[in-house]
């Protein structure tokens, strides 16, 4: 194992080194890629000797070499020499009114859970817990429909106006960021998640980066970020840490996925591997995921992309091989999205296809044109997608799909008006 892990530094500094070749720079996508992949891989591998969970065996360790060198390369050769570009930011179109409609439709949507997680903060003494477990619950619960038009589709209007307000909240343009706040603070009393709180974060920082002018400095507004911190601490103690301790629930989310990605390829009749191949049906969710939904509703056995993802990876699993019972679900890695859509020999043709989408993205939120703000988003929301791509990927939702729409519109002059 020390051998492949040593190949694994080797290749991502070689190409560290081709990187900073071609675009005279080090903090590329790529080499974002390689890092999180890279890092995350080997914190699970510690992890794993002495946290009593699965050892990572060569051929998991094998399949994020291959993964890495497939979208360096692709990325690489394709895409253009980095630039620095002064973008006209003024020049953007933001549709506030559309932002406003967005707000109040989310709002309304939001509200049966909303109503539901009141009472259940009340008889539970405030635990966050139990209102994850009721959301846990009612996914289970085969209320499709319902889920949909709660939670699915609030969640990708949610996402558009949260990076509307990173990008608001990185020029200090304050007056809209009141929309996300709110939102936000709803989706924590709707489901108990603390995700929706990272995410705007890191869209925060992200657009800190990328919208500020050539010599200007990274200010972090820290009335904003510190209290977003505090109460995802509070509230991961609020959903308990069990046996695990703080430390050990970081762990958790953040690197123990390959050893429950080395479960999945231990078992693949139990996660449906090598039954059927989808050829990025999965990859390319957010593509046919509103067509499938629509379609859904005249065929019943018509299976959304993120479901038959979902309908394996959703239950939880013990990963533990001690005394300790380590509980994991959701976060598959991106490799099991990618061997679900391409087989096993050939699952690292999903990580050529991100590196494409990237690729053409980055190339269209340079050009001037009246799509230039919708790209400039979509940018930094794929930034976090990359960003979470050892976790799970992020590309198969119908939210994603959501917020892509939404995100489409408000960067129109589409007359809507709002008191």
């Amino acid at each position: 194992m020390s051998i492949n892990l040593f190949i694994i530094i080797i290749e991502v500094l070689i190409f560290a080194i081709l990187t900073f070749f071609k675009f005279n720079k080090i903090i590329t996508l790529n080499n974002l890629f390689n890092l999180v992949w890279t890092s995350s891989l080997i914190l699970n591998i510690v992890y794993s000797y002495y946290g009593d969970i699965l050892k990572i065996s060569n051929k998991v360790i094998n399949m994020v070499i291959v993964v890495i060198f497939f979208f360096n390369i692709t990325y690489l050769l394709l895409s253009n020499k980095h630039k620095y570009k002064v973008i006209n930011i003024d020049s953007f179109i933001i549709n506030y009114n559309l932002v406003k409609w967005f707000f109040f439709i989310s709002l309304i949507l939001y509200l049966p859970n909303l109503i539901d997680s009141f009472s259940i903060l009340i008889s539970s003494g405030f635990s966050f817990a139990a209102i994850r477990s009721n959301y846990l619950s009612v996914m289970g619960a085969g209320r499709g429909v319902y889920v949909y038009i709660t939670q699915i589709i609030p969640n990708g209007i949610c996402n558009t106006i949260m990076l509307i307000s990173s990008f608001d909240l990185a020029r200090k343009n304050y007056s809209n960021l009141k929309y996300s706040i709110i939102l936000m603070l709803v989706n924590i009393l709707c489901f108990g998640g603390r995700g929706i709180l990272l995410n705007f974060i890191i869209y925060y920082i992200i657009s800190l980066f990328l919208f500020k002018s050539k010599n200007q400095k990274i200010n972090i507004n820290k009335k904003i970020a510190y209290p977003l911190t505090l109460i995802i601490i509070v509230m991961t103690f609020s959903r308990g840490t069990g046996d695990l301790g703080f430390f050990g629930m970081l762990s958790k989310y953040f690197y123990q996925q390959f050893s429950f990605f080395e479960l999945i390829i231990e078992n693949p009749s139990i996660f449906d591997i090598n039954n059927k191949i989808y050829y990025g049906y999965i990859t390319l969710g957010f593509v046919f995921a509103p067509i499938a939904l629509i379609l859904s509703i005249f065929k019943s056995n018509i299976q959304l992309p993120s479901v038959l993802i979902d309908i394996h990876s959703q239950i939880f699993y013990n990963i533990g091989t001690g005394s300790t019972v380590h509980l994991i679900n959701n976060n598959t890695t991106s490799l099991y999205t990618y061997i679900m859509d391409f087989g096993i020999n050939f699952y690292f043709i999903g990580s050529i296809i991100l590196a494409i989408l990237i690729i053409y993205i980055e190339k269209k939120k340079t050009i001037s044109n009246k799509n230039i703000f919708f790209y400039n988003m979509l940018y930094v929301y794929m930034i976090r997608v990359v960003l979470y791509t050892p976790l799970h990927y992020n590309l198969n939702s119908i939210s994603t799909s959501l917020t892509m729409i939404c995100l489409y519109f408000i960067t129109r002059k589409v007359r809507v008006t709002i008191y």
